[in-house]
């Protein structure tokens, strides 16, 4: 009896360890994706496009130490300077600067999704393209 007892808490303690590294993976694998340079292809404010030129040529570059800088392009909005902070992603919650905080929707090598919202409702959704 023992023996069954010693066995049903190492089974048990291996899937609790392999269900948190695999979560673990998937994390990392999802950081790995927004870091890099990214450049806004379209900006949809309640469902309608609204992406300013100014906007299409700004880079929003993502660091692997957890800095970011969105960089104004040769198109400004006015008397735009270099934005910089912090970012920090948990699961699929992108944070900036500990305030602004983005729903990861979809980050592969070449676009990035994130999205801005309540609920039911996504108040703003960016969609990214990798910088060449």
């Amino acid at each position: 009896m023992k023996t069954i007892k010693y066995l049903f808490i190492v089974l048990f303690a291996l899937s609790v360890a392999f269900t948190f590294n695999s979560c673990s993976k998937e994390d990392t694998a999802k950081t790995f994706m927004v870091v890099n340079k990214w450049k806004p292809v379209s900006k949809k404010v309640i469902g309608i496009e609204s992406i300013k030129d100014c906007e299409k040529d700004d880079v929003w570059d993502f660091k692997s130490d957890n800095t970011y800088a969105i960089r104004p392009g040769n198109v400004k909005c006015g008397s735009e300077e270099v934005k910089a902070g912090t970012w920090k992603l948990e699961g699929s919650k992108l944070t900036l600067d500990g305030l602004g905080i983005y729903t990861v929707e979809e980050a592969s090598p070449s676009e990035l999704i994130i999205k801005v919202g309540t609920d039911n409702v996504d108040l703003t959704v960016w969609t990214f393209k990798v910088t060449l």
